[in-house]
């Protein structure tokens, strides 16, 4: 467990890119064209880091799709072969006109923007500042790529100057404080983390632990949505102890993450479940809810 909670600490403790130059790279494509962050100026574009696991699957046919509806500028690193990255291309139905497949055998995209565990998603704008980075704003969630998607297009249309002078600046954007209960541990201003071994004896048993988060900015924030990191697991939005759909949320007021984990085997098992918690005025996930439950039969 003590192995667990040191590398979840370590990731969320890694490099920050939103509001920052997008890390220097030089490739070529596929087709033997060098492509690098010099010559991606002056074209929003995105940056995937791809593999061939379901999730990766997932992403990459959600996003053929939205190139459809919105053509943005693509470009991809795929961990494998480059015949392996031009089948997972056709497969998904990535638009060839719009996606550029980078030669990356070193897998240097990866190394420069942290591209573990895939799939992970980078949005820059046309002067080269990274709008949007998946890990950093939404930790592993692969469980809705729509969503993560709709808010990656939302932060690039909506990126401004005055997000990246407040980035420079260490300014944090509006979000929820965490508040530490018990053995809640803070993994960022809006983040906590907390452990839990249970024994129980039935075949089936739901579990439930709450965080607390007070909105200590100036602003109402619009809490309406909350995205989990995989099917095992529920969340709900509690005001003042009571199960709320919604919620506009004034300075000063606070409300709890509920993550509801469901056990159904007798095995023992450590799982980790994560709940992010949505602000539909700014677009942004303002609270993060982690969990990660040692479960035993008693």
């Amino acid at each position: 467990m003590l192995a667990s909670l040191t590398a979840l600490i370590l990731m969320n403790s890694g490099p920050k890119f939103v509001g920052r130059p997008a890390p220097e790279f030089e490739l070529k494509d596929i087709n033997g064209k060098v492509v690098s962050t010099k010559s991606l100026l002056s074209t929003p574009y995105v940056l995937f880091s791809f593999c061939s696991c379901d999730a990766c699957k997932r992403m990459g046919i959600e996003w053929a799709k939205t190139q459809k509806k919105t053509p943005t500028k693509t470009v991809f690193s795929f961990f494998g072969t480059k015949e392996q990255a031009i089948e997972y291309e056709e497969r998904v139905g990535l638009d060839p006109k719009q996606t550029t497949i980078l030669d990356d055998p070193n897998q240097v995209i990866i190394e420069k923007y942290m591209g573990m565990p895939c799939p992970t998603m980078f949005a820059m704008d046309a002067r080269g500042l990274v709008a949007f980075a998946s890990k950093e704003m939404l930790g592993d969630n692969e469980n809705d790529p729509s969503l993560f998607i709709s808010l990656a297009l939302n932060r690039l249309s909506n990126f401004k100057a005055d997000a990246v002078d407040a980035a420079k600046a260490g300014v944090v954007l509006p979000r929820l404080k965490a508040v530490r209960r018990g053995n809640d541990i803070l993994n960022g201003p809006g983040d906590l983390f907390g452990t839990d071994t249970v024994k129980f004896r039935n075949e089936t048993w739901i579990f439930s632990r709450s965080f607390h988060f007070v909105n200590t900015s100036k602003q109402t924030l619009q809490l309406s949505k909350l995205v989990n990191s995989c099917g095992c697991a529920g969340s709900d939005i509690l005001y003042k102890g009571k199960k709320v759909e919604k919620i506009d949320l004034k300075p000063g007021q606070s409300v709890d993450i509920r993550i509801n984990a469901k056990q159904t085997t007798g095995d023992h098992q450590v799982k980790l479940v994560q709940a992010w918690l949505y602000d539909e005025r700014s677009s942004e996930f303002v609270a993060t809810a982690r969990w990660q439950i040692t479960t035993e039969m008693g």
